[in-house]
């Protein structure tokens, strides 16, 4: 018999069936030969294109490398290690005298996935899922050329103008798409010369996350305010400015901020002088407190996120200060320099540009101290609030806000002197044009000696003895006028007035300005079953009373000698 022969069509089938295979073996060979190509290529081109990008102009005075550049399998992502930028200090190749903005960068991994490369290439638009990127660092460096510094007003309308441009004029955005971009363990380095020194800024630990992001002409004319249409996650562990006079050194540290919830926190804050007080006044060339500041927990809640990123308005329902501890120190020795104004204390709210409106301010267990250095005292006096609790309403700069019958209205109790009671209320139209105020304040029992700590040092006036069982007083400013009564009930009062230079005892005649016949009342009511006397208090605002404590001691003082002396 002869043998069976394989049908001719199982060959053509096994045939095929190779020619497939090597088909589909040739295209994954060339395609991965075009992807470790692409690869390399964009490896090559990335630093260049980076360069070009950061210097401009002056794109050789940058070194740019990177440890490794993968494009995904599938073209959809793209991966880039070991990034690192640096300014090349050579001087090779520059193109101007300015100096660079950064200065050096570097990123562990910035990685791009879901992207649709088919569209990319056609000119379609950019389609993004999320771009991650791990461990950014960077330093900054600008100092502006005095000739070629420009005032706010022209910076603010260059850029209102480019706004109105890239938002009116015509120009549509290409079609773009982008839902997550996410920034791990940040940190950023800030460096500014500018006529007074130099500033010093960083920022450790940050996390940057934002989803939900709408890309519209106002994003693409300007990239920051793709905040203003995200759902930002923002944290840091810690920030820290030195000023520019290097006198201060403001920092925060654990801040946590979510637009979700429209709430932020923050650990601990603070602005702490770089100099004791014997060494910071001489650094002033005119009159300045010196400002210690510490506080936090610090919660703010109910922030409008949209509209602060924006329009740089801040609009915050409620802020939670707790364990504020302020020490403001004053030297009475240093004159106030030509723009301080006298009973002006509120017209710095006028004048804040970005538009502002706390509806609460709730300060919980602070501490306030006042210290005074007189002219011709060696010491300062001091003044303390101990265990404050309290709540400021209104404060803002929106004029349909703040009319006289909507005024910021402090609230506040604690102790004076660690001692008595204090109840005070204050209501202030901010905008007013003039020195306008409502205060009411009571004190409880303490022992008067207390108030040695302040007026020893400050008006020359020591208290041997004497129990104050209460003060009562309720003032009105209007145009710059106090008046008021004062009621004040005591005991045993002994007090001696002297001279701060030499310790002396002065009569007082040379001290008040009366030629005699004086009484100081050592007990008010004078005896059980009179009437106690009260104090008048006419006051007008002067030259001198720059500052808003010192106007309220002069008026009160007027109250008290009404009371005491007669």
């Amino acid at each position: 018999m002869e043998p069976t022969r394989a049908p001719a069509s199982g060959g053509r089938r096994r045939r095929r069936t190779l020619v497939a295979a090597s088909g589909i073996a040739l295209a994954i060979l060339g395609y991965g030969g075009l992807h470790v190509v692409a690869s390399a290529q964009l490896r090559k081109l990335l630093p260049e294109a980076i360069k070009t990008s950061v210097g401009g102009e002056d794109a050789d005075r940058y070194v740019v490398s990177a440890e490794a550049v993968r494009i995904s399998p599938w073209l959809t992502g793209l991966t880039v290690e070991g990034l690192t930028l640096s300014h090349d200090t050579t001087g090779v190749g520059l193109a101007s005298e300015e100096p660079a903005l950064i200065r050096s960068a570097g990123v562990q991994s910035f990685a791009v996935s879901g992207l649709r490369l088919i569209p990319l290439i056609r000119g379609k638009g950019i389609f993004i899922s999320s771009i991650e990127i791990d461990a950014p660092e960077a330093e900054l460096y600008f100092a502006l050329p005095a000739a070629a510094e420009t005032s706010e007003q022209d910076a603010e309308s260059a850029l209102r103008g480019a706004e109105e441009e890239g938002g009116t004029g015509g120009f549509s955005p290409p079609s773009a798409t982008l839902r997550r971009v996410r920034i791990k363990d940040g940190s950023i380095a800030l460096i500014q010369e500018t006529e007074l020194g130099t500033s010093l800024a960083s920022l450790h630990g940050l996390s940057l996350e934002l989803t939900d992001i709408a890309i519209d002409s106002v994003t693409v004319a300007n990239p920051a305010r793709a905040l203003a249409n995200s759902r930002v996650a923002l944290a840091f562990d810690s920030a820290r400015y030195l000023v520019e006079d290097s006198l201060y050194v403001i920092s925060a540290t654990g801040l946590r901020a979510d637009s979700r919830g429209s709430r932020v926190d923050i650990e601990a804050f603070s602005v702490t002088p770089t100099l004791e007080a014997s060494e910071f006044f001489p650094r002033l060339e005119k009159r300045a407190d010196r400002i210690n500041l510490h506080a936090g927990p610090i919660r703010l809640e109910g922030l409008d996120f949209r509209r602060y990123f924006a329009e740089d308005a801040l609009h915050v329902r409620t802020i939670e200060v707790e364990g504020l501890d302020l020490h403001v120190y004053a030297d009475i020795n240093i004159p106030w320099g030509p723009r301080a104004r006298p009973c002006r204390y509120h017209m710095g709210f006028a004048e804040i540009e970005v538009p502002l409106l706390i509806d609460t301010i709730r300060v919980v267990d602070a501490g306030i101290r006042y210290s005074e250095l007189a002219k011709g005292s060696a010491r300062p006096g001091e003044l303390t609030f101990e265990e404050l609790n309290g709540t400021i309403v209104n404060i803002t700069n929106d004029r349909g806000r703040m009319t006289a019958e909507t005024p910021a209205v402090a609230d506040v109790r604690g102790k004076l002197f660690g001692e008595g009671e204090v109840h005070a209320r204050l209501a202030y139209p901010l905008l007013s044009e003039t020195l306008d105020y409502r205060i009411e304040a009571s004190v409880g029992p303490m022992e008067m000696s207390v108030f040695n700590r302040f007026a020893r040092n400050v008006v020359g006036v020591e208290v041997r003895k004497g129990r104050l069982d209460s003060l009562y007083f309720s003032k009105v400013t209007r145009q710059g006028r106090g008046s008021g009564r004062l009621h004040m009930q005591y005991r045993d009062l002994d007090f001696r007035i002297f001279d701060r230079n030499t310790g002396k005892a002065m009569p007082w005649h040379a001290v008040a300005g009366f030629l005699g016949n004086l009484v100081v009342r050592s007990n008010n009511p004078g005896k059980p079953g009179d009437e106690p006397r009260q104090g008048k208090i006419e006051y007008t605002c002067g030259e001198n009373d720059i500052v808003f404590f010192e106007y309220l001691v002069h008026a009160l003082g007027s109250g008290l000698k009404g009371v005491v002396i007669g």
